[in-house]
């Protein structure tokens, strides 16, 4: 049997972040965390009290608003419902310890999330986890966005959709096997289970634009990998903690440790320096696309802003949700410096505050 990563009360040092990217709120975040809060308690009454209060604490809401501080409020509100919902399915499905979790229920259930996305379910009903309330707000959601995303994103988006709903099934399936990863396997797996392409997509949809065209051109292909890979990193370095009490070790953290021998502050100090190359690649990508014909158009420096943004965004969240800290945890602005590994939440030291 594998060595723990960590006990309960060790410490490591975390490393400040890059911090390259600015990072703002939505200028009606206040209104969109209001409404999203009455959505949660009216629209998913098969959660008990704890559960709900766990959903809330991981500040989804907060995601949106940082990650696309510059969309209508109307379409950051369905965006903070439809990455509850996301999360929530993710939760009831393909979380480690479950005894639904499965190959043949996780297929079951993304099979239905995909099903009411396309409109082919007309009367959902539970498959794996998935109440028949959770699929019937899914396709609501589903088709509030197919209404006004013009016709060859919505498409893009859907075909992302089911790219991740498969790269989640296949991590089930490495998950169950049990087997360690190497790193070039596991970021392999992550790069396709992790939920960033089509959240882009949803970003050019949330400011009125679409880059359909230019989709599939390798230096857009790039950019959105350099987007992946910051995303992924900087989340699997801030949930290790979570994961690891949960018995999932399908984490950069874990697979460091386990795959090349590292200690856990040396695993730590190698995604950090990981991330901060993601985000200066990110810089440099967008900076030679901005430079070219393709990169020139109104459309395209409005979207450069909002990758950045996503970046930006999702670091911070990273730093205060509940999801990843633990129920109750409030995050107290540092931005580096010692945390404690404790079962119930990260205890984290103040020396470098946001």
């Amino acid at each position: 049997m594998d060595e723990p990563l960590f006990r309960d009360g060790d410490r490591v040092c975390l490393p400040a972040p890059a911090a390259l990217l600015p990072c703002r709120s939505h200028p009606e975040s206040e209104g969109i965390t209001a409404h999203h809060v009455q959505w949660v308690r009216r629209s998913l009454p098969f959660l008990e009290e704890p559960q709900l209060q766990s959903l809330l604490g991981a500040h989804y809401d907060r995601w949106v608003c940082m990650c696309f501080p510059d969309i209508a409020r109307d379409i950051a509100e369905d965006l903070t419902n439809l990455v509850t919902l996301m999360f929530l399915a993710d939760d009831l499905t393909s979380r480690p310890g479950r005894d639904t979790s499965s190959v043949t229920h996780t297929r079951a259930a993304y099979d239905a999330l995909l099903d009411v996305m396309q409109g082919t379910r007309a009367h959902p009903r539970s498959a794996g986890q998935l109440p028949v309330s959770l699929l019937t707000l899914a396709g609501e959601l589903f088709g509030s966005i197919r209404a006004r995303m013009p016709t060859t994103q919505w498409h893009r988006w859907a075909n992302n959709m089911r790219a991740w709903a498969e790269g989640a099934i296949q991590e089930t399936a490495v998950r169950r096997r049990g087997k360690p990863l190497s790193f070039a396997e596991y970021l392999t797996l992550r790069r396709h289970s992790v939920c960033v392409t089509p959240w882009c997509v949803l970003g050019e949809y949330g400011l009125g634009i679409d880059l359909s065209a230019i989709a599939e051109h390798p230096a857009f292909r790039d950019l959105i990998g350099a987007v992946t890979d910051h995303a992924l990193l900087t989340n699997d370095l801030h949930s290790f903690r979570a994961e690891h009490y949960n018995g999932d070790d399908i984490n950069v953290i874990a697979v460091l440790c386990r795959a090349e021998g590292l200690s856990l502050q040396g695993a730590v100090d190698r995604t950090s320096m990981m991330i901060h190359d993601a985000e200066h690649s990110f810089i440099q990508q967008r900076e030679r696309i901005r430079s070219s014909s393709m990169g020139s158009t109104a459309e395209m420096h409005v979207y450069f802003q909002a990758l950045g943004h996503l970046l930006a965004g999702n670091t911070r969240w990273s730093y205060l949700t509940g999801r990843y800290h633990g129920n109750g945890y409030e995050w107290n602005g540092a931005l580096s410096g010692t945390i404690t590994l404790t079962p119930d939440c990260t205890v984290r030291l103040q020396e470098g505050t946001a």
